[in-house]
This record gives C-alpha cells, sequence and structure tokens, in this order.
C-alpha cells in the first residue's frame, strides 16, 4: 500500500492572497496544468486555500472561471497533437478521451454533448356547429366553402362545382 507524504505547510492557510502565486496558478491553468497537481507542490497554497482566494475576491474569481476556460481550449487543441504524435493508438484514444471530457466538464456549452429534444404534435379540434336554423342556401353555400377549402369538388344538388 502507497504512503502518501505529509505535505508541510506552505504559509498560506492564514495568509492573505497573494496575487503574484494567484497569476502563476492561473498562468499555468491555462497551459494546461491540472490545479491539483499545482497545489500539491511545496510552495504552492493546498486546493481548499486558492478556491478560498477566488472566494474572498470577485475579480479573483472571473479571472479564474476565465482561466477554466483557456484551459478547457488547451485541451481540446491539444488532442490533435496527441492524435498526429502518438505512435500507441490506445494510448492515445485513452489521453485525447480524457481531455475531451475534461474540457467538456470546463466548457459544457463549447465542448459538452449536444442534446436536441424534439417534439412530433398533431393537433385535432373538432367544433359543433348547429345548422337547424341555417336556410339549405346558405348550408349550401357553406358545404361549397368547406368543400373548396378540403380540395375537394363538391357535389351539390348532382352537379359538380367548381
Amino acid at each position: 500500500m502507497a504512503t502518501r507524504k505529509a505535505r508541510v505547510s506552505s504559509g498560506y492557510k492564514t495568509s492573505d492572497p497573494d496575487y503574484d502565486v494567484f497569476q502563476n496558478i492561473l498562468y499555468r491553468m491555462m497551459n494546461g496544468e491540472a490545479l491539483t497537481t499545482i497545489c500539491q507542490e511545496e510552495d504552492m497554497p493546498d486546493y481548499s486555500v486558492f478556491i478560498n482566494w477566488t472566494a474572498q475576491e470577485p475579480e479573483w474569481f472571473k479571472e479564474y472561471a476565465r482561466a477554466r476556460q483557456i484551459q478547457a481550449d488547451y485541451y481540446a487543441d491539444s488532442i490533435v497533437a496527441i492524435a498526429d504524435t502518438s505512435n500507441d493508438p490506445q494510448k492515445a484514444r485513452n489521453r485525447m478521451d480524457a481531455r475531451r471530457w475534461h474540457a467538456s466538464k470546463l466548457a459544457p456549452r463549447k465542448y459538452g454533448e449536444r442534446i436536441t429534444n424534439e417534439i412530433n404534435a398533431q393537433l385535432t379540434t373538432s367544433v359543433k356547429v348547429d345548422l337547424s336554423n341555417m336556410t339549405r342556401e346558405a348550408r349550401a353555400e357553406l358545404r361549397k366553402a368547406l368543400m373548396q377549402q378540403m380540395g375537394a369538388p363538391a357535389l351539390l344538388e348532382g352537379k359538380v362545382l367548381k
């Protein structure tokens, strides 16, 4: 069983946010490094400390969100390079799938699955009209108009109307 080395605190747990360190982390993220990997380094703040920095400073959160979008683009762009340069197809497929998945989670609108819903519905209505009060001529005119509307020849008094 692998043992995990205890990490010595870098001092960022109680200190105020350090903008230079923050910018360095963003730069590395935009170049494809995982935030968890960066935060495991000795001279970097813990992951939770970094996330707290973004929560404390609204402008920093915007920069962090933008860095994540750029990181998604980086992962998507790297898929082509992996496909073009890899000698092991299975390893390349695994690496490309991992990057595709990660990009889809970081920028779902841009790289996520496109889900479309198609609804086919037919609406039928029926109308009851009381024709008992209509004259014979009015009923004939109504029948003629309805038959023309439906595109069928109307039969009225044994003659085909056009």
